[in-house]
């Protein structure tokens, strides 16, 4: 997003680099307090999803639009609605293995990386398991039975890392 946001700068538009400046910090605060809050509790609050949410959804769309690439908006769109269906078809095959604070959380993420590319939400995706796999070996190399693993910060970091790359 950084390097986006300097491409932005440079064309001499000050607004796009700014609101997506501003969908970063809300990603990095909201988003860290949400996988703090699951990592000790295992819940995700409804009240932080949704303040993720209007964050930075309507500040992408705005970016999107101000730049005169709505392809960009539908994009992210499409990303995060797929996600969403993704995670609500796991959620209700099997609600023992994730939570419905997940289903939430994740088409929030899904736009934030949609934003990007098509590669992106997938990459992120990738990273989220990854660093559950970790998380959950972790645990069990140090005698604690890793049976519930929150996803939630796994999420949150992996869709803040492929927004890095």
């Amino acid at each position: 997003m950084i390097r986006l946001a300097q491409g932005y700068a440079g064309e001499g538009q000050w607004g796009p680099p700014l609101l997506l400046l501003f969908a970063c910090c809300a990603l990095v605060a909201v988003g860290g307090a949400l996988a703090w809050t699951d990592a000790r509790t295992r819940l995700l609050p409804d009240r932080l999803v949704v303040r993720l949410g209007l964050g930075v959804v309507p500040t992408l769309a705005v970016a999107a639009l101000w730049s005169g690439e709505p392809e960009r908006l539908v994009r992210a769109l499409a990303c995060g609605a797929a996600a969403g269906a993704l995670f609500f078809c796991v959620h209700w095959l099997s609600p023992r293995s994730l939570g419905f604070g997940d289903v939430k959380l994740v088409p929030v993420l899904g736009f934030a990386c949609g934003f990007l590319s098509w590669g992106h939400p997938v990459f992120a995706a990738v990273l989220a398991c990854l660093m559950g796999g970790v998380w959950a070996a972790v645990l069990l190399a140090a005698g604690r039975r890793a049976a519930h693993v929150p996803l939630g910060p796994g999420l949150v970091l992996g869709c803040v890392l492929a927004l890095a790359m």
